[in-house]
């Protein structure tokens, strides 16, 4: 199918429960005279998340659903693929877990065009199981105004998550951008990467998404143990790959606010490594070895949190004296 303009693109993983609605939310949908497709990526799913999709996929043979499977590459993984597989001149990463809210990815997709937007911000819902709104997310003062990647982070900063962003898939395409691999908080080096190269970004404070609060999922699930050590190996990555990301921002505040994300990231690292539960005291002092070889601490930045703030500062002190 030609001329599509927005891409949906699903990693599929333990999700038979809710899969469904995820795909429904977008058919559903009022697409006026817009073109979608939705790419489904199988990440070795081991329940009948894949059963269930093909069975929608037969019962709407005119949606241009397509379900691509792949050996298991985690989440950033299975996105790469979505990616690489998509067609539409934008495209959304949709967590499958989550749908859509009203009709308003039609109003999306028209704002970008008018405006030749890179990316567009907008707002959630998080909800529970009954869909009973819990709260609502990523609003902020900037609604409408263009800016420019180094502007918006700048005056605005962004929210690490690309479930609440449209991009322009050529823009990722052009510069290579993809998700790191098989790690947690792979969101954060993508978009800080994003973000370094777009010309044209605005936010607008309307609902597209509801965020299903699942306990069991992997970011909400207690951390304890090897999930625990595989979190915080991976935070080092993460951090360290955005920390060499401040340099393809130019601007001394643009700068400044990656490394807040960095700082942030590294109290949270920390955090787990002084509290986290089910770590043998040996591992704990080889990922702190792993951290200082790395030069990712001592690490003084502000975090833009005063807790975190104030638990990095005593941590910095303590790790330049070596007493941590």
């Amino acid at each position: 199918m030609n001329n599509i303009n927005l891409s949906f693109i699903i990693p599929v993983y333990n999700v038979e429960k809710f899969v469904s609605k995820a795909i429904l939310s977008i058919i559903n949908n009022d697409w006026q005279n817009y073109i979608y497709e939705i790419v489904l990526v199988d990440d070795e799913s081991p329940d009948n998340s894949v059963d269930i999709i093909n069975a929608l996929i037969a019962q709407h043979p005119n949606h241009n659903i397509k379900l691509i499977s792949q050996i298991n590459k985690g989440l950033g993984g299975a996105r790469n693929t979505g990616l690489l597989y998509s067609k539409g001149e934008y495209v959304f990463f949709l967590d499958s877990d989550d749908y859509l809210v009203g009709n308003i990815f039609p109003e999306f997709i028209n704002y970008m065009t008018n405006n030749n937007l890179e990316l567009l911000e907008f707002a959630a819902l998080k909800v529970d199981e009954n869909d009973t709104v819990l709260d609502k997310i990523f609003l902020n003062d900037s609604d409408g105004k263009i800016l420019s990647g180094e502007q918006y982070i700048s005056q605005i900063t962004f929210t690490n998550s690309v479930c609440n962003k449209i991009y322009k898939r050529q823009l990722l395409i052009d510069y290579g951008i993809n998700f790191i691999e098989r790690v947690y908080i792979e969101d954060a080096p993508f978009n800080t990467e994003v973000f370094s190269k777009i010309s044209k970004v605005a936010a607008l404070n309307k609902i597209g998404v509801a965020y299903l609060q699942n306990p069991e999922s992997i970011t909400r699930t207690e951390r304890s143990g090897k999930r625990l050590v595989k979190f915080i190996n991976d935070s080092i990555i993460i951090i360290k790959r955005i920390r060499t990301l401040e340099g393809q921002y130019i601007s001394k505040a643009g700068k400044e606010k990656v490394r807040d994300k960095a700082a942030f990231l590294t109290a949270n690292t920390l955090w787990m490594l002084v509290f986290g539960k089910g770590i043998k005291v040996s591992d704990k002092k080889d990922m702190l070895i792993n951290i200082r070889k790395e030069a990712l601490f001592p690490y003084f930045h502000t975090t833009g949190s005063i807790p975190r703030d104030i638990f990095l500062f005593i941590l910095n002190i303590l790790g330049s004296l070596r007493i941590i």
